[in-house]
């Protein structure tokens, strides 16, 4: 079992002794120790360790390299990962930050529980950090990349070699690999129809963003598994999606998917909202254009707005798509369906009582 040395540096007393707590619970083996600069640090590691540094501070460029050449230089295996505060420079943030060496950059929103936040921000992390530091390090280079690339919205996915893990997270007998489903007002009675309709075998995920406030998403999701042949249940940030289950996005929190060689891991983010939603359904297909292997089956379902045409638009555009939208005559409102129609990105126009057989039919699924 991979042991960490976990260094908080944190400036905020209640926020460092948060993560501690929290550390505690998800990986109770590490070592975790507060420190005031980067060379206290090195009086609790040696070259050795596997050092994991998580930092509340926010630098500029040559800071971050020079932080991270510094700590580097005495523990070659090491990652760094700094918490910030939501802003609309995140991304550039971001950006600078992967590319000075940081692991990764997640964002704090003062208007959720810090502490739920946190054990969605680091469990995933961890998990990775451990994967990487078991691993040898041409593996460990090709899995730090991947990462950096699909965070940026950078990743090519021509030039990334493909790594089969699991024969069973390879795309079903069709040439799909996902089902992405968006929906919005009149999408927990519509979701009704479909979801049970759909078999338990169907060799794919299911990924579904409805329009809705965080505390709700849980029991919908509930209520579906219920009556369901597949598993429905809400997404929890760094879970795995794997084939016959639904994940719905939870509530209030934008949902995407990030690919760990031929691994689709879902990944929950407090950012601002896109389209004027959060989740955004664009949030989820943009993340889709970085899939290594496979298409994804579309589904625009009824709601009001224009949320996920841009995104299905994209990705069919790419060929990463086949798009199905849900009629005018059986949607509650048409305004997301038909802003797929209306950019000419449909390959089909379905009843809501037909959008199972559709998706089936699709999958190669006969029955």
């Amino acid at each position: 079992m991979i042991q960490l040395k976990v260094a908080l540096f944190i400036r905020n007393r209640n926020l460092r002794s948060q993560i501690a707590m929290i550390l505690e619970g998800i990986s109770p083996f590490d070592d975790v120790f507060p420190v005031q600069t980067i060379d206290g640090i090195f009086r609790n590691v040696s070259e050795n360790h596997h050092l994991l540094v998580i930092t509340d501070l926010k630098m500029e460029y040559d800071s971050m390299a020079d932080m991270v050449k510094k700590i580097r230089r005495t523990v070659p295996s090491s990652e760094i990962i700094i918490l910030t505060a939501v802003s609309n420079e995140f991304q550039t943030f971001l950006e600078s930050a992967l590319s000075a060496g940081i692991l990764d950059v997640s964002q704090l929103s003062e208007t959720m529980d810090i502490s739920t936040q946190l054990r969605r921000i680091l469990r995933p992390l961890i998990s990775l950090v451990k994967i990487r530091f078991g691993t040898v390090p041409e593996k460990a280079a090709l899995l730090r990349e991947n990462y950096k690339r699909n965070r940026t919205g950078s990743f090519d996915r021509k030039t990334v070699p493909l790594r089969i893990v699991d024969q069973s997270l390879l795309p079903s007998k069709s040439e799909y690999a996902v089902v992405a489903i968006g929906v919005s007002t009149g999408g927990p009675g519509a979701l009704g129809v479909v979801i049970p309709a759909l078999p338990k075998n169907i060799g794919v995920p299911v990924i579904i963003v409805q329009h809705m406030p965080s505390g709700f998403t849980n029991q919908m999701a509930i209520n579906l598994d219920a009556k369901s042949k597949l598993t429905v249940r809400e997404a929890k940030n760094g879970e795995e999606a794997v084939p016959d289950t639904v994940y719905i996005a939870p509530g209030g929190i934008h949902l995407k998917a990030l690919f760990i060689g031929n691994r689709m891991i879902l990944r929950t983010q407090m950012s601002a909202p896109v389209n004027s939603c959060r989740p955004s359904v664009d949030v989820l297909l943009n993340s889709l254009e970085k899939m290594p292997n496979g298409k994804a089956i579309v589904v625009i379902m009824t709601g009001m707005g224009e949320d996920g045409a841009k995104g299905a638009s994209k990705l069919r555009s790419m060929d990463l798509a086949w798009n199905i939208a849900q009629d005018e005559e059986s949607s509650v409102v048409f305004g997301m369906p038909g802003a797929l129609v209306k950019s000419n990105a449909a390959d089909e126009v379905v009843s809501l009582d037909n959008l199972a057989v559709a998706i089936k039919k699709r999958l190669g699924i006969t029955k």
